[in-house]
């Protein structure tokens, strides 16, 4: 199947932005209000950057502007970042030498004054120009030297910009586990830098490669995250293109209704906002899914769609290429009227100077004639001496430069290497730590406990109505103890080995309703009751791995029941839309302040004992973060002190649609 759509998609996800008028008036407004050149250069370089997008033509207009207004104001900053955009409107127009020079200039005013974060811009633009040309071997060297310098003034926007351009340049040349490392390595730096369009496009392409390499589980998981951000950003360009990579995904999987689904859903989202390439693309999708499974007519429909669509983009691309002849036109008469009206007014000027030169000139020349014959006899054979020594030299030199830049690229490997090695033990030691720090804090306790307890059974010191409380007490803390155990072992797992997430379709309902029966007993020790509003024969279903759901439900019900006093109450309930299902467990506990709520979900970040002293480890909510993100979703919590706590998380729900067809199947089963 064909993976066209896919690498166009996801490569350049911004390329069909729509305009910003809104930032364009306020840039506007801004210009108007300073008569500063430095400044007003800065501000015109900012709007030719909003209409690169829309408009490259203007951008181009606009960038000149903040060229002249910077040269006026001697800034050389300011001068490289408006040769730069207007770089970038040339090369939105297609005109990649008109780019390339642009670029090469910028490139060259930032080394003059050592702006380190601009030259790692320059070298990504100047890679982009040599992937445009499918030069990818030149393309990752400057990507590579853009990386090196980034990682050296530690700047993350750089890293992770860099990163991302490797990733699509190993993409495009089908080389998918590289292109996967990259995309990863970047997704942090992006999450932790709040890009989350650029989270969106990571998440995007790393579920692209796993659909290509047949893993469709994990595919859609990162789809799924991304439609998450996508839908909580409430950007419907990035849903779109999200939306036709789930679509890919299932349609790759052979699972065709939910691949016409998400297909239509996209083509919804981009018919909204008129993103004539992206209804393109879906009607393309539609049009081979429906030609996959041999229903001809709707194939034929959607494709009528996508051949007025395809037109229409082509036309555009058509208009793009006359803009940039025309762009080129205009600048080459500006500067021929220049050079014009320049000479003109030397003209007379230099007719007089030249008159006087000649005179003199002609007596010179005859005496240096005579002399450089001279000269030039006696020196012509040690020059060529000279230069058969000089070329030998230069051969020699070359030779060693060669063989110092392998030992110093070897030495690099080596070093790169030793680093990832070191990061690792420390990452492996600091398991180890934590592992060490629970055993000895949350472990020993009950432990302790029990070995008192029968030391004093063994001596007939305990009377039998002590031995009853102590029992029941002991008991509580060996369930307890049992749990942490368990979350325990999960979180060493999961960070020495990873975790795999077996998804399959599941009722809420049920899982809420067992762990409910497993907490009843110690919730009516603290007299605290709990209620089930998720009705089972309305409770949507839901893609996602039951044990892991299961071991959050418990983790946060008995969170609850730690922080309520008696007489307090505990419910769970569910919202449902058509991508997600959201469960809340809201508790008239006492609360979390803000501070506390900021660093709730970190490791053992945070851990307070409950209304009756019941000790905690810290980990529990850890692991329900990483539980929920594995299976595409997210969690958090809104509280208030006094008043009460409610964690919520989401999962990947079906719509209408699917529920009616599982419910179909079940019947038939």
């Amino acid at each position: 199947m064909k993976m066209i759509a896919l690498l166009h998609l996801f490569i350049l996800p911004y390329l069909y932005s729509v305009q910003d008028d809104g930032k364009i008036r306020q840039l506007h407004s801004e210009l108007e209000q300073t008569n500063e050149q430095a400044v007003r250069a800065d501000i015109l370089s900012d709007i030719s950057q909003a209409y690169r997008s829309s408009n490259p033509k203007e951008a181009i207009q606009y960038g000149n502007k903040a060229i002249e207004a910077a040269e006026k104001a001697d800034d050389v900053k300011v001068l490289a970042k408006a040769i730069n955009t207007t770089g970038a409107g040339f090369f939105m127009l297609g005109d990649f030498e008109s780019a390339a020079n642009k670029y090469y200039e910028a490139l060259r005013l930032r080394e003059s004054i050592g702006d380190s974060v601009g030259i790692c811009l320059s070298y990504n633009n100047i890679g982009n120009i040599y992937i445009s040309q499918h030069n990818y071997t030149k393309a990752e060297e400057y990507y590579n030297k853009a990386l090196r310098l980034a990682n050296h003034i530690k700047d993350k926007t750089s890293i992770s910009r860099t990163l991302n351009n490797l990733g699509s340049s190993s993409l495009k040349q089908g080389a998918y586990e590289q292109a996967l490392k990259y995309y990863k390595a970047a997704l942090p730096l992006k999450e932790e830098l709040e890009d989350k369009p650029g989270v969106i496009a990571a998440l995007s392409n790393i579920g692209l490669i796993y659909s290509t390499a047949g893993n469709y589980q994990a595919a859609l998981t990162y789809q799924l995250r991304a439609l998450a951000i996508a839908d909580e950003i409430q950007s419907l360009h990035d849903k779109t293109y999200v939306l036709r990579g789930l679509s890919e995904a299932y349609w790759v999987s052979k699972d065709y209704d939910k691949a016409v689904y998400y297909a239509k859903l996209s083509l919804e989202e981009a018919q909204k906002l008129n993103a004539k390439d992206h209804i393109r693309l879906s009607a393309e999708l539609l049009n081979n899914i429906y030609t996959t499974i041999g229903d001809f007519k709707n194939a034929h429909a959607y494709l009528t769609l996508y051949s007025q669509y395809n037109d229409s983009v082509q036309t555009e691309k058509a208009m793009m290429q006359i803009s940039s002849m025309q762009v080129k036109y205009d600048t080459e008469l500006k500067e021929k009227e220049n050079l014009q009206l320049k000479t003109n007014g030397n003209l007379q000027a230099k007719q007089l100077h030249q008159k006087t030169l000649i005179q003199y000139g002609i007596g010179t020349l005859l005496a240096i004639s005579v002399l450089f014959s001279i000269i030039a006899y006696r020196g012509s054979k040690r020059l060529r001496q000279i230069n058969k020594q000089l070329f030998i030299k230069n051969e020699q030199i070359m030779a060693f430069h060669h063989e110092l830049s392998e030992k110093k690229k070897a030495i690099v490997e080596q070093s790169d290497q030793l680093q990832k090695q070191k990061e690792e033990l420390v990452r492996l030691n600091e398991v180890k730590n934590k592992l060490f720090s629970i055993v000895a804090h949350d472990l020993r306790g009950p432990l302790v406990s029990l070995k008192s307890l029968l030391q004093l059974l063994s001596v007939g010191a305990l009377p039998e109505d002590k031995l009853r409380q102590f029992a029941k007490t002991l008991e509580s803390e060996q369930q307890n103890t049992l749990w942490l155990l368990d979350n325990l072992l999960i979180w060493a797992r999961s960070q020495m080995e990873g975790l795999n997430t077996k998804a399959n379709t599941m009722h809420i309902a049920a899982l809420v309703q067992e762990n409910i029966e497993l907490l009843t007993p110690q919730a009516q020790r603290k007299d605290i009751t709990i209620t089930n509003k998720v009705a089972p024969n309305v409770a949507p279903i839901t893609m996602a791995d039951d044990e892991m759901i299961k071991m959050v439900l418990r983790n946060l019900i008995s969170n609850a029941i730690k922080f309520c006093n008696a007489g307090d109450s505990i419910t769970i309930e569910t919202q449902s839309t058509d991508y997600f299902l959201t469960v809340i467990v809201q508790d008239t506990g006492i609360g979390i302040d803000a501070k506390s709520q900021e660093k709730i979900f970190g490791f053992r970040s945070l851990t307070t004992r409950g209304t009756a002293l019941e000790k905690g480890s810290g980990l529990g909510l850890a692991l329900c973060k990483d539980f929920i993100e594995q299976n595409g979703g997210r969690i958090w919590v809104e509280s208030e002190p006094g008043v009460g706590s409610s964690f919520k998380f989401t999962l990947p729900s079906m719509g209408t649609a699917q529920r009616q067809m599982a419910s179909k199947l079940d019947f038939l089963l």
